[in-house]
């Protein structure tokens, strides 16, 4: 299976339909983790939501939202004007960044994005409490800035143009360059997630995908699951308190659900 940029582009655009046949989180997409708490993107008769589970409590439900960002109490995600982050559990509203903003990514008082421009895509970060925002990577047309992670001061992303991509790690306080922590030119490594020093993300060759761990500071490479099909894809992903989460997507049937794999 080959994905080239134009697929990349088409990953990023389409709701996947629920599909109730399947085991898992049937339907849903995105996954977000913080802890033991989860969101996904869901898609409904009436159109895209946000859902939230934690144990011990009823899932959460916000209507016409879409790439969710957990951060404890915390929820950010993209609805018709920008960014809103809220208090997941009451629905409090904390924040509201308006524009073309897409794939939030939060984690204290920083959150961070990719804005989408005429000339590409720029992922900024920006500080909720001073409203400062600082560049961290742009890309121009024909290139992919990914969907970032953002946690314990660190930021991650892929960058991805055809069947070259790379994933990038660096200080969140001072930026930067980083350094890369995988990359290929025969395949894709994309959608990376961070959680306990440990950085997760999807490894895409021929026909196979591969969801890869690896602590942040270096050392052995794990993998948490591998799918081999023609039809099939693992992509965008979440690492909670001990379990793996990813999205598998049928591109061409516009089918998805949300499968993990214990990491600890």
């Amino acid at each position: 299976m080959r994905l080239p940029l134009v697929a990349l582009l088409l990953l990023a655009a389409p709701l996947p339909l629920a599909s109730a046949q399947e085991s898992g989180l049937a339907g849903a997409y995105d996954p977000a983790a913080s802890g033991r708490a989860v969101a996904t993107g869901v898609l409904e008769a009436t159109g895209p939501a946000v859902l939230v589970r934690a144990p011990g409590v009823p899932p959460v439900r916000y209507v016409g939202g879409r790439s969710p960002a957990l951060d404890g109490a915390r929820l950010a995600f993209v609805d018709a004007t920008g960014l809103r982050v809220v208090r997941w559990r009451t629905g409090e509203e904390l924040a509201r960044l308006d524009g073309p903003l897409v794939k939030p990514a939060l984690d204290g008082p920083r959150i961070a994005y990719v804005r989408i421009t005429p000339t590409g895509q720029r992922l900024e970060l920006t500080d909720l409490t001073t409203g400062r925002t600082r560049l961290v990577a742009r890309a121009g047309r024909g290139v992919d800035l990914g969907r970032p992670a953002l946690r314990g001061g660190l930021i991650a992303w892929h960058r991805a143009a055809g069947r070259r991509s790379e994933i990038r790690l660096t200080s969140a306080a001072r930026l930067g360059p980083g350094r890369v922590i995988a990359s290929s030119v025969t395949g894709l490594q994309v959608n990376p997630s961070l959680s306990s020093g440990q950085i997760l993300w999807v490894e895409q060759a021929a026909s196979s995908s591969y969801l890869r761990i690896r602590k942040v500071a270096g050392g052995r490479v794990r993998t948490l699951a591998t799918l081999n099909s023609p039809n099939l894809i693992l992509w965008t992903t979440a690492l909670g308190a001990n379990r793996a989460y990813v999205t598998r997507w049928a591109p061409t049937r516009g089918r998805a659900q949300v499968v993990s794999r214990a990491w600890r």
